[in-house]
């Protein structure tokens, strides 16, 4: 999926705020290079590309890069030198007066990537970490990132907060996850938590969506169309490359080729005029660049206004017919994002996906079917890891299920809010993400951004 596995390490979407810029805590141990000294043993240092002030007990010299190790961390640092540090050397037990400092594989490895990444450290969280590593039940790469994210955001280094974030990183969504168990059932006796799993993914059903090509066709055909409007529609159509249109193909000239006699109906009129399935996906894969190359303000507007049409405002799910928002709450609700908040009232609580994935871990299920379980809670428990808050920031990262017409898929929306003095949120400093696996135009990637009560709306898709 569109850049879901790649959430902790930053590289799609910005890490949640947990905590300051660099903490310095007494014991932790940190490579950083001199700058400039000051009177009274103070000096500046570059640590992960930021400037920090400290006292340091034993004059070195400037421009130089060394391994420190944090004897007070209050406002001014005090900093004891531990060794030198380059590319080629390693942290050295000896160094540290006689502690055990871990001398594995792992241990180099894991220091390495901390330094790189700027991560101070204790020795108690590098044993940690290592014995976290050497259970070898996450591949090896995910499980340094992962590590790295839990020190940095101050989280306990436990077996069940590792399987959780590094579950982040998986490639496999939460929807495969429940299917895969949901499969494993099929031609024996379905134990009903199983059942209720199955009924709860009918639930998931989000607004109806149709090709957006669709409303391209319906702006060619449509009398009550300008001309202008027509003719920038049939130039995207050139653009995606249909069969036998050029930007000059005139919209007559269409009308009598295609032949459809209804602009207003319902049904599909791509698939009757291009029934070509193969053809069809063609056009739908240059779909997902078409915004690389267009320039004309008129058709930007009727690709904008494509997209717009393509979903509907409305969702109809367990037979009601509410706002897709109210449908979003709905389905946070559903996969149990909120089961620890409802802990007081267990009894109105309806369950949750997370509750009965849990059932199905301890009531003897089969061993695939817990390690399915497993894995799916860990996304879920991950997705809540990630979503703690702050004092400045309000984030909120979680993955739904989510079905688009007959299409069961993931959505995985980041939501980031900066919180004002008294604590309630900024309207004027609100970002929301959307990434979306679509049967057609596959990895998508929808931004809202909300300044001074405007709300542009940005997709982008990939190829991938």
């Amino acid at each position: 999926m569109y850049g879901i596995h790649q959430l902790n390490s930053g590289e799609k979407l910005a890490n949640r705020s947990q905590t300051p810029l660099l903490s310095l805590k007494p014991g932790q141990l940190f490579s950083g290079k001199v700058v400039k000294h000051y009177p009274e043993q103070l000096a500046a240092l570059s640590i992960r590309g930021m400037t920090v002030i400290a006292k340091l007990e034993t004059p070195v010299t400037a421009g130089s890069s060394y391994w420190f190790m944090v004897r007070e961390g209050q406002d001014l640092p005090r900093l004891q030198i531990v060794q030198p540090d380059s590319p080629q050397t390693t942290l050295l037990p000896e160094a540290l007066g006689g502690s055990k400092l871990p001398t594995s594989k792992e241990a180099h490895t894991l220091i390495n990537q901390l330094k790189t990444s700027g991560i101070p450290f204790s020795l108690n969280q590098l044993t940690d970490g290592i014995n976290l590593l050497k259970t070898n039940s996450v591949p090896s790469k995910i499980g340094m990132e992962t590590i790295g994210s839990m020190i940095r955001q101050q989280l306990p280094l436990t077996s069940s907060v590792y399987h959780a974030l590094a579950s982040l990183q998986q490639t496999d969504g939460l929807t495969n996850s429940l299917e895969a168990i949901t499969q494993a059932f099929k031609g024996t006796n379905k134990a009903e938590s199983v059942d209720v799993l199955q009924s709860m993914l009918q639930r998931t059903q989000g607004p109806t969506t149709r090709s957006p090509i669709d409303h391209l066709i319906r702006t060619v055909i449509d009398p009550n169309t300008d001309q202008e409007s027509k003719q920038a529609a049939i130039r995207v159509l050139a653009k995606l490359e249909w069969p036998q249109i050029t930007p000059t193909t005139t919209s007559s000239e269409l009308l009598t080729k295609w032949n459809v006699k209804d602009a207003s109906s319902n049904g599909s009129l791509l698939d009757q005029i291009l029934p070509n399935r193969a053809d069809q996906k063609e056009i739908h894969v240059k779909w997902a660049t078409i915004f690389e190359g267009i320039s004309h303000a008129k058709e930007k507007e009727i690709i904008q206004s494509a997209l717009r049409h393509s979903v509907s405002q409305t969702v109809v799910a367990d037979g009601k017919q509410s706002t897709f928002a109210n449908q979003l709450i709905d389905l946070i609700k559903l996969v149990g994002y909120q089961d620890e908040a409802n802990l007081h009232d267990v009894k109105t609580t309806p369950p949750s996906i997370k509750n009965i994935l849990i059932q199905l871990m301890n009531d003897g299920s089969t061993t695939e079917v817990r390690s399915q379980a497993e894995q799916a809670l860990h996304k879920i428990t991950g997705h809540q890891i990630q979503s703690l808050p702050s004092d400045s920031f309000l984030h909120l990262l979680i993955q739904l299920p989510i079905k688009l017409g007959e299409y069961q898929t993931d959505m995985t929306m980041q939501w980031q809010g900066k919180k004002q003095e008294d604590g309630t949120l900024n309207p004027d400093n609100c970002r929301l993400l959307f990434f979306l696996e679509l049967e057609r135009i596959k990895e998508t990637m929808i931004q809202v951004t909300i300044q001074e009560k405007g709300c542009p709306c940005y997709g982008n898709q990939s190829n991938g």
